[in-house]
C-alpha cells in the first residue's frame, strides 16, 4: 500500500483475502484468485466477487451453486472429485467421454455420471442404484425391495455395494443398517465406530457387545476393534486385555464393575492416571488428572494427593 501500513483483510470490503494492495488488489492469499473486479474469491476464472464468493464468471465459464467457475455448461458443482463436474443440473448427467453435462434420455434416466466411453451409466443419482445387467438406474428407496439402499449390482443382478451407514449382508445380499457407525469410507465399510461398539475391520461393520447372542460373535464382547482378518480382538475396552484365544478378558486390576465401568480396583494396585485415578480406599475413577497415583475424593477431579515419580501435587490438586 502507499502508506506501507498493514491493514486487516478480513473485513467485508475490497481488502478481503488480499495481501498486496495498491489502489486495487494486486495479489490474493493462497488458494484465492484475483477476479476482474480486483477482489479475491475462492474460485478461478471469476469476473466479479463479493466477500470471497464469486458472483459472475469470465466469458465461456459458468457459475455453480458452489460459487465455482467451470467451463462446463449446466454444471452446478465442481472441484470435489476426480470428475470435471461433480453434479449437473436437474435432468442432466455428466458425460465422462465428452466432459460435458448432457440432457437425460431414457437410457440415462436418473444417471449422474457415464462410463468413460459415454455409452453406459456408471453412477446413478442419490436414491437410485445401477443395475449392471442393463446399466440403467432404478429406485432404491422401497424398504420391501431387495435393492433397498443398494448403490450398484453385479452382472448377476445381486447387490454389490450399499449406501453410507449400510453394509452388505453376505447371506441374502441385502443392505442392512450399520448401527453404531461413526464414519464410513467410500466403499461403504465403516472405519470408525461410536463408543461402546466394536469395529470388525474385515467386514467394516460395528457390533454392540451388549447384544451378542451368537457364539461366533463372542470376539466382539468388550472389544474396541478386531484384527484385519476379523478372527480375534486386537484392541480391548479399558480394563480388559486380549487373552490367548483372542477374546477380551479382565486385566486383573479391577475387582468390581458397574455397567462395564470399574468402580473398585484390586488392593495395592492402581490404573494409569491418564484415564483412571486409583487409591487403595476408593478404587478407581474416571478423571483427567494425569500422572496421579492416589486420590482423596473420587468425586473431585482435583483431589490428587500422590503423583508418579518425577511429579508433585500443586495447590490445585493436580500433578505437575
Amino acid at each position: 500500500m502507499k502508506d506501507r501500513k498493514c491493514k486487516p483483510n478480513t473485513e467485508d470490503n475490497e481488502l478481503k483475502y488480499c495481501i498486496i494492495y495498491d489502489k486495487e488488489c494486486k495479489k490474493c492469499e493462497s488458494r484465492y484468485f484475483l477476479g476482474e473486479d480486483f477482489r479475491c474469491s475462492k474460485t478461478e476464472n471469476c469476473a466479479e466477487s463479493e466477500n470471497g464468493k464469486c458472483l459472475q464468471c469470465k466469458n465461456n465459464y459458468y457459475l455453480g451453486y458452489d460459487n465455482r467457475c467451470t467451463n462446463i455448461e449446466h454444471c452446478i458443482y465442481s472441484g470435489n472429485s476426480s470428475y470435471a463436474c461433480d453434479e449437473c443440473e436437474k435432468n442432466y448427467f455428466f458425460d465422462s467421454l465428452n466432459m460435458t453435462c448432457k440432457e437425460e434420455n431414457d437410457y440415462f434416466k436418473n444417471c449422474k455420471v457415464s462410463l468413460n466411453d459415454g455409452t453406459k451409466c456408471s453412477i446413478c443419482k442419490d436414491n437410485y442404484y445401477l443395475n449392471k445387467t442393463d446399466f440403467l438406474c432404478y429406485d432404491n428407496s422401497n424398504e420391501e425391495s431387495k435393492y433397498y439402499k443398494c448403490i450398484s449390482t453385479d452382472a448377476n443382478g445381486l447387490c454389490e455395494k450399499c449406501m453410507n451407514n449400510f453394509y452388505l449382508n453376505s447371506g441374502d445380499r441385502k443392505c442392512t443398517i450399520n448401527w453404531g457407525c461413526a464414519y464410513s469410507e467410500r466403499t461403504n465399510k465403516c472405519i470408525e465406530c461410536e463408543k461402546y461398539y466394536c469395529l470388525d475391520i474385515k467386514k467394516g461393520i460395528c457390533k454392540d457387545s451388549d447384544y451378542i447372542e451368537d457364539e461366533s460373535e463372542k470376539i466382539y464382547i468388550n472389544c474396541n476393534k478386531t484384527n484385519e482378518e476379523g478372527t480375534a480382538c486386537a484392541e480391548c475396552a479399558y480394563g480388559y486385555k486380549v487373552g490367548e484365544e483372542g477374546f477380551c478378558v479382565d486385566d486383573g486390576l479391577c475387582i468390581e464393575r458397574e455397567n462395564g465401568v470399574c468402580i473398585r480396583c484390586r488392593e495395592g494396585d492402581y490404573l494409569d492416571g491418564t484415564l483412571l485415578c486409583a487409591n487403595r480406599v476408593f478404587g478407581c475413577m474416571s478423571t483427567f488428572i494425569q500422572f496421579c497415583v492416589k486420590c482423596d475424593d473420587i468425586t473431585n477431579l482435583f483431589s490428587c494427593t500422590q503423583c508418579e515419580e518425577g511429579f508433585e501435587v500443586n495447590n490445585n490438586g493436580i500433578c505437575v
